[in-house]
């Protein structure tokens, strides 16, 4: 059987391509896919920013307000209970101004300042009771006086403490120090620690409870003080380009009575 030669139109049919209009459709359909790719790529990358941000601030708050809780409670607790009263345990020195005077406060210049309490109280040798850097007394049989100034240390955004007059020391805080208040956010995510003020609950009539809050400069005599209120705010960023939010975090901090 003799085959017939294709037609030019046959010809032509069988070897018809794409078409640069199909071609253009099929790179929008392929534009499209990516882009909504890349959009839930970015969602997920953002939420897992967020959440991880999240878990690191609430992460920091605990330890900040554990260890606040622990050196606060602490204050007056003298170790030798069978020789000395808190008015000889702890004499006048340095900011305390009274015999036994175991907490004193100075405020900030302003509200974005942030402000620093002191806290003394004595460690036995080996009765576990830490300072604010986690040391404790391992070595001395005499008890050994602990002063622990804490504050914020804004540049780093961690809250610090001084013990016994030496350098501040950082706690916790300070994920990104190179953020602040001021500066807009070049990622999503926690900051640090910028802020720390303090309210002192007061018995100024003697009673047994508290009957004011205020600030250091409102308290006229510290053995009238009874709990302590600290605020520590956290900075977190939320959106990229924008300020930092400032998360504040409170509680109560009922002092011990060793007296």
């Amino acid at each position: 059987m003799i085959q017939q030669p294709l037609s030019a139109q046959g010809r032509a049919g069988r070897q018809r391509g794409v078409t640069l209009i199909e071609m253009m459709i099929a790179l929008t359909i392929t534009v499209f896919l990516l882009a909504a790719m890349l959009s839930v790529l970015t969602a997920f990358r953002y939420t897992r920013q967020t959440q991880n941000g999240l878990s690191q601030m609430q992460d920091d708050q605990r330890i900040a307000m554990t260890m606040l809780t622990q050196i606060i409670q602490s204050a007056g607790y003298f170790a030798s209970v069978q020789t000395d009263v808190a008015l000889t345990a702890f004499p006048a020195a340095s900011v305390f101004a009274a015999n036994g005077q175991s907490v004193f406060g100075i405020e900030g210049a302003s509200s974005s300042l942030p402000d620093t309490i002191y806290v003394r109280y004595q460690s036995g040798l080996n009765d576990g009771v830490l300072n604010c850097n986690g040391g404790t007394n391992t070595s001395s049989g005499t008890p050994v006086t602990y002063i622990n100034a804490i504050t914020v240390a804004q540049g780093t955004l961690q809250l610090t403490c001084a013990l016994n007059g030496g350098t501040a020391q950082p706690i916790v805080g300070g994920v990104k120090t190179s953020g602040s208040a001021a500066t807009a956010c070049t990622a999503v995510g926690y900051l640090g620690i910028s802020n720390i003020q303090f309210l002192y609950g007061m018995d100024a009539g003697g009673t047994g409870s508290v009957t004011q809050y205020g600030n250091a400069t409102a308290v006229t005599n510290w053995a009238n003080v009874n709990s302590i209120q600290p605020t520590i705010t956290m900075l977190y960023c939320t959106q990229i380009g924008a300020l930092p939010t400032a998360v504040p975090f409170t509680t109560t901090i009922a002092l011990q009575n060793f007296l």
